[in-house]
């Protein structure tokens, strides 16, 4: 999975990190054990991005740097691949939103969630 971090990089900076976790559905301790270890690892990731050191962080710096032939040949010899590193699921939680448009990207190919406010009115 891939989630969008809103955080203060400085007092008035915000900045955007990439928190990019897959969970371990193969767990000999039971569901209600894999599923805690889960989330102190989202936890533990989530503070590493906000102090801007996590290994998505770098990962995402240094695609930056390749140059896009690169990155293209890459895709096509190993389609799968960027998306076992940065996961193939976006899910991205904005508080206040009333609408919001899922990005289309290459990678993400088993979807894109958005969750918004809970408090709209809905019907069926």
């Amino acid at each position: 999975m891939l989630l969008p971090v809103d955080w203060f990089s400085a007092p008035g900076v915000r900045q955007l990190g990439i928190l990019s976790i897959r969970p371990d559905t193969d767990t000999a301790d039971g569901w209600l054990n894999g599923f805690i270890a889960f989330q102190r690892d989202v936890n533990r990731t989530l503070a590493a991005v906000r102090k801007g050191r996590s290994a998505s962080d770098e990962f995402i710096t240094l695609c930056a740097m390749v140059r896009p032939e690169v990155t293209y040949l890459a895709h096509k010899l190993a389609p799968r691949a960027l998306g076992e590193i940065v996961g193939t699921v976006g899910l991205s939680l904005i508080r206040d939103a009333e609408v919001f448009v899922s990005p289309n990207t290459d990678f993400q190919t088993d979807g894109f969630m958005s969750v918004g406010s809970m408090n709209m009115p809905t019907a069926d």
